[in-house]
Order: C-alpha cells, then sequence, then structure tokens
C-alpha cells in the first residue's frame, strides 16, 4: 500500500524515505516527513485521520533539511516517533544546539585556508549541532503533556521508548547510547 500527505514539493520517493512510521496501538500507523511538524495516523485500512500539526516558534512551516554552516544554525528535523503503551504519541525533533558552531570549527578553518575544494563530511563535528526536543502529545486532545530536552541529537527512536544517541569522548571517540524514557506523571 502507499500513502503519505502528497507533499507536492517532494517526489514520491523522497517522501518515503524521509517519513518516519511508527506503529499505532490500534493496528494504524503513524507517520510524519522529518521536514515538518505534521504527525499524521492511518487506520490499518490506510484512511487517513485528523493529523496532529505543531507550529511551534523554533519549527514552522517547512525544515531544509540542512545542517547550517558556520554561521547558520541547522534546521529542524523530526527525527522519531513513538505511541506509548498509554496511548501517548512521543515526538523526537533536533534542534539547533546553542553551540552549533563548535561542529563547523574544522570546516571554518579549512575554508579559511582555501576557500575551494569539496567538504568532507567527517570534518563536522556532528555531536556539536543539535539537541533533541522530546514532546510527549496527547493526540486525542492535541495537547502538549510534556517536554524534555537532551543535549545531544537523536540518530534513532525505537519503538518501545528508547533512542539511540551518539555521544564523543575527548578523545574523539564516538559511542552510540542507548536511553530509555519515561512519562512521570506527579
Amino acid at each position: 500500500e502507499s500513502f503519505g500527505n502528497g507533499d507536492t514539493a517532494t517526489s514520491r520517493s523522497f517522501q518515503r524515505m524521509w517519513h518516519n512510521v511508527a506503529a499505532a496501538r490500534d493496528g494504524g500507523y503513524w507517520t510524519a516527513l522529518r521536514r515538518r511538524y505534521v504527525v499524521e495516523k492511518w487506520s490499518s485500512r490506510f484512511t487517513a485521520e485528523e493529523p496532529v500539526v505543531r507550529s511551534p516558534s523554533w519549527f514552522s512551516g517547512t525544515s531544509d533539511l540542512l545542517p547550517g554552516g558556520p554561521k547558520k544554525a541547522p534546521s529542524p528535523v523530526l527525527t522519531g516517533l513513538w505511541e506509548d503503551p498509554d496511548g501517548l504519541l512521543w515526538v523526537f525533533v533536533s534542534t539547533a544546539s546553542p553551540d552549533y558552531g563548535r561542529g563547523w570549527t574544522r570546516v571554518a578553518d579549512r575554508m579559511q585556508r582555501n576557500a575551494s575544494g569539496e567538504l568532507r563530511s567527517s570534518e563536522i563535528d556532528w555531536q556539536h549541532l543539535y539537541h533533541t526536543r522530546v514532546e510527549v502529545i496527547d493526540p486525542s486532545s492535541r495537547k502538549l503533556i510534556a517536554v524534555h530536552r537532551l543535549d545531544r541529537g537523536t540518530l534513532r527512536v525505537f519503538p518501545d521508548g528508547r533512542a539511540a544517541i551518539l555521544t564523543t569522548s575527548p578523545e574523539g571517540i564516538h559511542t552510540i547510547r542507548i536511553i530509555q524514557f519515561k512519562l512521570n506523571r506527579s
């Protein structure tokens, strides 16, 4: 089956490549393009339900999905979603780190020496570009229930409330950590 929001700004294959998909408790699916804060619910028969749409100031409109540059903050990216056993929707969004410029230090240094040439992704310190904003939403009321910030970008969200994040030691050794999330109601 094919399903999606029909965004005409991108090709069908590009849409599928950049969709986040998560299972819903009722046998349906949640989908979201990485470039907009619109989460769509689909039945098991691929019938669209009312989407959950958020327009926060830090993610308004459509993201260009670019990592920014030495003087330009990276664009937000919806990196994953998950419906918990209580029916709450967890949405993970990578947002610009306050010190994103640190991620471009080696690139900026090389550009000062030689303005031409190709850029290797290994020259970008990716761990400095993004933080993660985790939002818990009640899909039936469309209300934001809780917000949590991580000082790292999220690589992957798993269907059981866990997420993978990248950490880097002072020696430059990259490690992937798995974090478990739980909503504390007090």
